[in-house]
């Protein structure tokens, strides 16, 4: 299990890093959001890229993610 970061660099590319709760302690405290979504999908999906105007926390509960990036 892992956690990952995926954004748009300075070169117009996307990344991907790694994050390592050890280092980044702060990201284990809590978040004020003003809105939850819960989804349940039940078979396989394929998402093509696409750009957010927000950020988002993403939490796979079980499964396998496969992602992608320039």
């Amino acid at each position: 299990m892992g956690i990952y970061r995926v954004f748009a660099g300075a070169d117009g590319e996307s990344h991907i890093e790694e994050i390592d709760l050890d280092k980044n302690a702060d990201l284990c405290s809590f978040l004020n959001v003003a809105e939850v979504r819960i989804h349940q999908f039940s078979e396989l999906r394929s998402m093509d890229f696409h750009p957010l105007t927000e950020r988002r926390l993403i939490i796979h509960l079980r499964g396998e993610v496969e992602i992608g990036v320039s």
